[in-house]
């Protein structure tokens, strides 16, 4: 089965009956929404203005259910998961703490390599300009990135969605935390500050973590 992932960006009081979802909208004239746990896979809580009760906490950690909670910046910041399910995370932990520099360097060239060449598809799909250019990028991406494909391929990348004047700053909103939503999203690593890449203390705030 395909689990759900449920995101909320309206204010509403999150709780459970019956071994489902309770979403009461905070808004008057709104029906509840009613979501069996064991179908979701991911809750993800944008707005800061929701409630949501601990026995409802209890019951999704239980379900497995990974709980993604977002800042004031739009950005996902924390993530609650089951310890006690099974070792994945723990083990998982593990590998990314023992992980050697050469691994690293050469999973920064595979993510770097299919970063960009998502890119292209996607300039592709819509037919825009530059795909061929990013094709050559990617083909390109040496082990630990230290001539900073990513980079010139991003710049190339926004530019030719967004405009030549597109900036990656709050100027630019929403197109900026959009992109950076889904950036912080894909990591799937147990810790995201455990990086292959970029070190914490060398990141801007308003950049995700590495995987």
């Amino acid at each position: 089965m395909i689990e759900r992932t449920v995101f909320l960006s309206r204010a509403c009081y999150l709780s459970t009956k019956d071994k489902r979802l309770v979403i009461h909208p905070k808004e008057e004239n709104e029906d509840d929404i009613l979501i069996p746990i064991a179908d979701i896979g991911y809750l993800i809580i944008e707005d800061l203005t929701i409630t949501i009760t601990s026995r409802l906490m209890s019951s999704l950690v239980e379900a497995n259910v990974a709980v993604v909670f977002c800042g004031t910046n739009h950005m996902p910041n924390a993530m609650l998961l089951n310890f006690d399910s099974h070792s994945t995370p723990t083990e998982t932990l593990r590998i990314q703490v023992e992980s050697s520099l050469p691994l690293k360097k050469q999973l920064w060239q595979k993510t770097v390599k299919a970063k960009i060449y998502n890119q292209s598809l996607v300039l592709r799909l819509i037919g825009e300009e530059n795909v061929m250019h990013l094709e050559s990028l990617a083909n390109g991406v040496k082990s630990g990135g230290p001539d900073n494909r990513e980079g010139v391929a991003a710049k190339i990348y926004l530019g030719t969605l967004f405009g030549d004047l597109f900036r990656r700053t709050r100027n630019f909103l929403p197109f900026n935390t959009l992109h950076l939503f889904s950036c912080g999203l894909v990591s799937n690593s147990n810790r995201p500050d455990l990086g292959v890449k970029h070190r914490k203390a060398e990141q801007s705030s308003r950049t995700p973590n590495r995987f």
